[in-house]
C-alpha cells in the first residue's frame, strides 16, 4: 500500500505539473487577447502594413510588447474574436484560469493537499467501479437466460466498412499478417473501402450515413471473413436502408457510453455540429444523428475525447503528423497530447479549394441542426474536408469578365470587358450586374482556384442576359468610408455607403429601377466625399461631365436621381468616375476612333442634356468608349 501511495503521489504530481504548465500558457495567451482587444485597430493597421506573417509577428512584438506566444495566437485568431463582445468571455476565462493555477500550485506545494487529491480520486473510482458480484448460481439450468455476448469469444478485431455499406471483421492478429492493402478487397464496381478501424467483439459499431443517420450494430455479429472478402451489407442487420441514396461517411467502435466524449459533424452546406456521446444512448438500431436541410449531406464525422480528435476514414481527414503523435501516445509512448489542428481545408464540387479557421461550436442536442461553419454558395456543396495544422492568408489578383467568369491571375487584365480585383483571403468580393443585383462571395473561396469558375455556376438566379457592370472588395470587420456609384442605362445615378453591403446577405438588389426597361451600366466604389467628376457617354454620342458632390447619397434600395436628360430612344453607353484619366476615345459602327480631351468636355449641371462629341447619323450608335 505504501508503494502504491508513493506511486500515486508521483503520478498526480506529474499530472498536476503538466496541467499547471498548460494553464499558465493559456493564461498568458488570454492576457494577450485582452490587451489586443483594447488596441485592436492599431494591431490590424500594423498587420496589414506588414510584408509577411513573420514580419507581422516581429512588428507586433516590437510595437506593443507582446511575447512570441501571444503574437502567434493573435495572428491565428479570427478577427471577430478580437472584439469587445468577446472581452467578457476572456475576462471570465482569465479569472477561471487564475483560480485553477492557484489550486494546482497548492497541490504541488502541499503534501497534505496532494494526499487529499489522491484520496478524493480513489473514492470516485470506488463509487464508479465498485459493484456487487456479477455471477449468479442457479439451481435449475432450464431457468438460465444466456446472452450471446456472455459466451462469445472476446478478441480484438479489425473492421472494414465500404461506401455502399459492406462490413466484415477479422482478428487483429490475422490483420497484422496480411498486406492490409484496401485495394485488394473485392468490392463491386463503384464501391470502395471508406472506414478501417480497430474494435473488439464486446463493442458496438456506430456507422454514420450521408443522410445524417446513425446505425448501430454489435461488432460480434459481423461476419468473420478473409481480408479480400467484402463482407455483408448493413441492411442485412438493419432493415430500411436505401443504399441508392445513402453512403457511409464514418464509423467508430464504442464501448463506454458514459464516457465524456462527443461527435463532430461537417455537412455539404458548410454546417458543423457537436453532439455528446451520451445523446446516442438508445436501444434503437437506427436514429437521426444530425438533422439536415433539404439536399444537405453529411460529409465527415470526428470523435472527440477531451483534447484529442479521432477518425477512421481513409480520406486523411486529420493531418498525418497529428494521427501519428496520437497513435504513439495511445500506444504507451511517453508523449504529450498533440496540439489540435485548427484549420479546415474545404473542397467543393464546383472546384473551389480553400482553408478556414475552425469555429468554436457548442455541444448541441441530437435533434438540432448544425451551426454555420462557412457559407457555401447556393449551387455548390462540400464533398471533402480535411484538417490542417497551419495556414496563412493569401493575397492574389482576380479578373472577372462581364459574363461572370472568375479567374485567379498574376496581373491585372487590360481587356475592356474585364474587371480586376486585388484582394486577400479575409476580404469579400462584391459583383454587381446589369439587372441591379449584387453577389457577395468571400475571396478566400478563390485562393486555390485552378482554371476558372462562373457566377452562374454558383448562383441559380444569375440570368443568362445578365452581365457584370462593376466589382469591388469589402472587409466586414473594419470601418470603411467608401461609397459606391451607380449609373443606369436610362440616365439615373446615385451613390450608396458601402456599409449597406455588410451583413449575412450573399445576394440582393443594389438599386430600384424606375422603369422595367432600365439596366445598370456602371458600379464602382470610391472614397467618400471626394472632389472628382463623373463622365457619361450615350449611344447617340452625347456626353456630360459633372461634379461627384452633386450626386445624392441614397440607400441601396433607392432609385437614384437624373444624371443626364436623354433624348428619345437614347441610352447611356458608358459612365465612369474620372480621377486621373486624361482622354476619352469614342467610336461607332460607321466612324473610326475619335479622341477627346476630358478637360475639353465642359462641366455642366447634373441632369443637363450634355453635348455632342461624335456625329451620329441615322441608325448608327456608339460601340466603344474608353478613358485613359
Amino acid at each position: 500500500i505504501s508503494e502504491y501511495v508513493e506511486h500515486q503521489k508521483e503520478v498526480v504530481t506529474r499530472r498536476t505539473m503538466s496541467d499547471l504548465n498548460l494553464a499558465k500558457k493559456r493564461f498568458h495567451i488570454v492576457e494577450g487577447f485582452m490587451k489586443a482587444i483594447d488596441i485592436m485597430d492599431q494591431i490590424i493597421i500594423t498587420i496589414r502594413a506588414s510584408t509577411s506573417k513573420a514580419n507581422a509577428a516581429q512588428n507586433l512584438m516590437e510595437q506593443f510588447g507582446f511575447s512570441e506566444p501571444q503574437t502567434q495566437a493573435i495572428l491565428e485568431l479570427m478577427l471577430y474574436r478580437l472584439t469587445g463582445l468577446e472581452l467578457k468571455a476572456y475576462i471570465k476565462e482569465h479569472n477561471e484560469l487564475k483560480k485553477l493555477i492557484a489550486s494546482l500550485e497548492k497541490i504541488i506545494s502541499s503534501e497534505k493537499e496532494l494526499l487529499k487529491t489522491i484520496k478524493k480520486e480513489l473514492m470516485e473510482i470506488s463509487a464508479t467501479y465498485g459493484d456487487d458480484r456479477r455471477t449468479e448460481v442457479i439451481a435449475n439450468a432450464d431457468e438460465a437466460i444466456i446472452d450471446a455476448s456472455d459466451i462469445m469469444v472476446v478478441e480484438d478485431v479489425v473492421v472494414t466498412v465500404s461506401k455502399d455499406g459492406f462490413l466484415k471483421r477479422m482478428p487483429l492478429k490475422n490483420f497484422q499478417r496480411v498486406s492490409s492493402d484496401v485495394a485488394a478487397i473485392e468490392y463491386r464496381e463503384g464501391d470502395r473501402c471508406t472506414v478501417l478501424l480497430e474494435s473488439n467483439t464486446r463493442d458496438t459499431l456506430y456507422v454514420f450515413g450521408s443522410s445524417g443517420m446513425l446505425y448501430q450494430v454489435k461488432t460480434h455479429v459481423l461476419p468473420d471473413l478473409k481480408w479480400k472478402e467484402k463482407g455483408v451489407r448493413l441492411d442485412e442487420f438493419i432493415k430500411g436502408i436505401d443504399f441508392n441514396k445513402e453512403e457511409i461517411v464514418g464509423a467508430f467502435s464504442i464501448r463506454d457510453l458514459e464516457e465524456e466524449a462527443s461527435f463532430k459533424f461537417i455537412t455539404s452546406k458548410g454546417g458543423m455540429k457537436r453532439t455528446s456521446l451520451e445523446s446516442f444512448k438508445t436501444n434503437y438500431s437506427k436514429i437521426v444523428a444530425v438533422k439536415l436541410r433539404d439536399k444537405e449531406k453529411l460529409v465527415s464525422v470526428l470523435f472527440e475525447r477531451g483534447r484529442t480528435m479521432e477518425e477512421n476514414t481513409l480520406g486523411e481527414l486529420l493531418p498525418k503528423g497529428y494521427k501519428e503523435s496520437l497513435y504513439a501516445r495511445n500506444g504507451g509512448v511517453n508523449a504529450s497530447v498533440p496540439e489540435k489542428p485548427m484549420f479546415i481545408r474545404i473542397l467543393t464540387t464546383k472546384g473551389l479549394d480553400f482553408t478556414i479557421p475552425e469555429a468554436d461550436v457548442m455541444v448541441k442536442d441530437r435533434m438540432t441542426g448544425p451551426d454555420v461553419l462557412t457559407a457555401i454558395l447556393p449551387m455548390d456543396e462540400i464533398y471533402r474536408v480535411h484538417y490542417e495544422s497551419d495556414y496563412e492568408a493569401k493575397a492574389f489578383n482576380l479578373t472577372i469578365t462581364d459574363k461572370g467568369e472568375v479567374k485567379v491571375t498574376n496581373r491585372a487584365s487590360r481587356a475592356r470587358t474585364t474587371f480586376n480585383v486585388s484582394g486577400a483571403s479575409y476580404l469579400n468580393l462584391v459583383v454587381v450586374t446589369s439587372l441591379g443585383i449584387y453577389y457577395k462571395i468571400p475571396l478566400y473561396m478563390f485562393e486555390n482556384l485552378k482554371g476558372s469558375i462562373t457566377i452562374p455556376e454558383l448562383y441559380p438566379d444569375f440570368d443568362a442576359k445578365e452581365r457584370v457592370v462593376g466589382t469591388f472588395s469589402l472587409e466586414e470587420e473594419l470601418a470603411d468610408s467608401r461609397e459606391v456609384y451607380f449609373v443606369t442605362e436610362e440616365g439615373f445615378i446615385k451613390r450608396t455607403p458601402i456599409d449597406e453591403f455588410r451583413g449575412d446577405l450573399t445576394s440582393s438588389h443594389v438599386i430600384k429601377f424606375k422603369n422595367t426597361t432600365d439596366r445598370l451600366n456602371y458600379a464602382e466604389a470610391f472614397p467618400g466625399e471626394m472632389d472628382e467628376s463623373i463622365l457619361i457617354v450615350t449611344e447617340k454620342g452625347m456626353a456630360i461631365r459633372f461634379e461627384t458632390d452633386t450626386v445624392s447619397l441614397l440607400s441601396r434600395n433607392a432609385a437614384g436621381v437624373v444624371a443626364i436628360n436623354l433624348k428619345d430612344e437614347d441610352r447611356v453607353f458608358f459612365s465612369r468616375v474620372i480621377t486621373s484619366e486624361k482622354e476619352l476615345t469614342v467610336s461607332s459602327k460607321g466612324l473610326g476612333d475619335t479622341v477627346v480631351k476630358i478637360k475639353d468636355i465642359k462641366m455642366q449641371n447634373r441632369a443637363a442634356k450634355g453635348r455632342s462629341i461624335i456625329m451620329i447619323v441615322l441608325n448608327d450608335k456608339v460601340t466603344k468608349a474608353e478613358v485613359v
